[in-house]
């Protein structure tokens, strides 16, 4: 005779028919889509890790004012400001930028003495350099060395 009381599931090895299993969405537990670097950069923008990528990059563009950001890996600044950077780039297309890691970078990272520091090319010559912690900072030489203005 079963009732609401019926204990016969603990003798069988059965589950207690109130909790019974319930499949759990563990979608959360899948990591994110990669995203391919080609998707995430422009077309104007490119990063260097070594001091003969930087070079490489100043060579390629020596006809237009590159922006280079250096920066290294565990600067809490450079993480902040990477966003503003990246925002910059769409705003001035005509100018080229380079994400510089000074983590592995011997003779790029003579005469930087903070981070995130922003050096501006033009003809492959070094006409500015400056540290900026805040975005206005960036936008005011982003607008004075900028050709367009």
């Amino acid at each position: 005779m079963e009732t609401d009381h019926d204990l016969s599931w603990v003798t069988k090895g059965l589950t207690r028919p109130s909790q019974k299993y319930q499949p759990v969405d563990d979608s959360y537990l899948k990591p994110p889509p990669k995203v391919t670097p080609s998707t995430l950069l422009k077309t104007n923008l490119e990063g260097a890790r070594t001091d003969s990528e930087l070079n490489a990059a100043l060579l390629a563009h020596k006809g237009k004012t590159v922006v280079v950001k250096y920066g290294s890996s565990f600067c809490y600044h450079c993480q902040q400001m990477l966003p503003h950077f990246l925002k910059i780039s769409n705003e001035y297309p005509q100018n080229h930028y380079v994400v510089a890691q000074l983590d592995h970078m011997k003779d790029a990272a003579q005469g930087i003495k903070y981070t995130p520091t922003y050096a501006f090319f033009k003809h492959g010559l070094k006409v500015d350099q400056f540290v900026a912690y805040e975005a206005q900072q960036l936008d005011d030489h982003i607008w004075l060395q900028s050709e367009s203005r």
